[in-house]
């Protein structure tokens, strides 16, 4: 019987090892297995990942892609996530916690061995002497609770300024796919500027050189100078100089875009002529300040961002209010390794706890929330200020613009009509190279000046837009969508 006994608690101790061990075991972890983010290959076009661009790339086409590609959004999401996850971290504190433990013991005290025998309930006093025990085995397992049932408010209050501050958090995420796509839009522009820019170049540069071979005739004949012939190739190497910028400042403008649309560096781009983006605005600048107040993300961002400060100072200052727990504990003791715990004991009690010195732990935690309420409410001022300066800015581009396209589309009749009429006088010999020379200049700066005017008009709109947040409203897509 002895026997059975003594195998039966051998047995107990090398289960309790066992799983004590693979508990062990799996919290093991190894430095190696975390890895910092090494620099990414360059992605082919055809390569799997983010949204591809397929067909002609509107403004549509382009909105769908940011907000499903573009990395700053995708951080900020997590960010939006984390603050989520955050307000479900602090509402935990209004529920109990459970712990569960297993404790074994060995020792040689008379205290010790006299408790832990009547926790067991197995107590003996004949043929013990407790004085000197000698060495035994315990093994303790049960739950412990503690619910925290007052805390000064402190926990609401902590829980209502992570709401908040999750609730900041998307706001700027949305204040950011308006300015993104405000961006994205002003490139697709920038493009369409650069490539009118250099058509024409382009048709300044077949003028000069159908001009050049008639001169080259000509001063064979021996009707025009040299010198002549030598000032329209002049002028054919600075329009080609001219061309060469505009071809370049598309380039430059197409890599902002495919970078705002987290593209391959060698994916083709067919951005259309012409835009169908027609922004509802405002009439006037006031009016659209006024708007701007209550349609600007960032602006509502920084307002609730504000909110959560105050919250989490008054959560600080109440840090010196005193604390009450509900306790209670559910627990088995065995003698020596078995696992035969018999009855199991239970206590329960309210505790009234309250900190009396801490370091200073409390005011210093009260003087940072405080700062970061000063730093809050100054940016939300600094924000303000520069929604209202943008907002006038945007309406002055617009006027700006509005009066220099008309006075380029002037200028460039002008000069339409001018160059027509030298280049016909040149040809019969009436006007010299220089008059050519100069109307071609003029024909080629005024249409210039009406291609920029005219897509600067766009470009002012497209930002004055993006100061009143209409592009707040983005959504990324389902994959459901993108498959349709």
């Amino acid at each position: 019987m002895l026997e059975t006994s003594k195998h039966r608690t051998n047995s107990s101790g090398f289960v309790t090892f066992t799983a004590l061990l693979a508990v062990l075991a799996a919290g093991c972890v190894h430095r190696e297995d975390f890895h910092a983010p090494v620099r990414p290959l360059p992605r082919a076009a055809d390569s799997t990942g983010p949204v591809s661009i397929q067909g002609p790339l509107t403004e549509a086409t382009v909105l769908r892609a940011l907000v499903r590609n573009n990395p700053s959004l995708a951080a900020l999401e997590g960010k939006a996530r984390a603050a989520d996850a955050a307000v479900d971290q602090v509402r935990a504190s209004f529920y109990p916690v459970l712990d569960a433990n297993v404790n074994y013991l060995r020792a040689d005290a008379p205290s010790a061995y006299f408790f832990k025998r009547i926790d067991a309930r197995k107590l003996q006093f004949q043929g013990t002497d407790f004085n000197d025990p000698g060495a035994f085995s315990d093994v303790e397992a049960g739950l412990n609770l503690r619910w925290n049932l007052y805390a000064g408010g402190r926990d609401q209050l902590r829980s209502w300024a992570a709401e908040v501050g999750a609730e900041s958090v998307r706001a700027q995420l949305t204040a950011l796919k308006n300015h993104l796509a405000s961006q994205a839009l002003l490139s697709m522009v920038h493009v369409r500027l650069a490539r009118a820019l250099a058509a024409a170049h382009e048709q300044s540069v077949r003028s000069v050189e159908a001009q050049i071979a008639e001169a080259r005739i000509r001063v064979e004949g021996g009707t025009l100078l040299r010198s002549d012939l030598l000032s329209l190739q002049v002028r054919l190497a600075e329009a080609k100089e001219r061309r060469i910028r505009s071809q370049l400042a598309e380039r430059r403008a197409e890599t902002a875009l495919r970078e705002l649309l987290d593209l391959p560096a060698d994916t083709a781009l067919d951005i259309p002529d012409e835009s169908h983006l027609v922004p509802d605005l405002p009439a006037d600048a006031e009016a659209a300040l006024e708007k701007a107040w209550t349609t600007r993300e960032d602006l509502r961002a920084a307002r609730l961002l504000v909110k959560a400060r105050r919250m989490e100072v008054e959560a600080a200052a109440r840090a010196w209010l005193p604390t009450i727990d509900l306790q209670a504990r559910l627990y088995g003791n065995t003698a020596e390794t078995s696992l035969d715990f018999g009855d199991a004991d239970w206590t329960v009690g309210l505790g009234l706890g309250y900190r009396v010195a801490d370091g200073g732990a409390r005011s210093a935690a009260l003087q940072r929330a405080r700062g970061a309420l000063d730093a809050a409410l100054a940016e939300s001022r600094r924000l303000e200020a520069s929604a209202a300066r943008q907002v006038r800015d945007a309406w002055l581009a617009i006027t700006e613009a509005e009066q220099r396209l008309e006075v380029a589309r002037t200028a460039l009749a002008a000069a339409e009509e001018s160059f027509r009429l030298v280049t016909a006088q040149y040809e019969g010999g009436a006007a010299t190279i220089t008059r050519y020379l100069e109307a071609e200049s003029q024909r080629t700066g005024a249409k210039a000046r009406e291609i920029a005017a005219r897509l600067d008009l766009e470009a002012a709109r497209i930002g004055a837009a993006g100061a009143l947040g209409f592009w707040n409203s983005l959504e990324t897509p389902s994959k459901e969508s993108e498959s349709k």
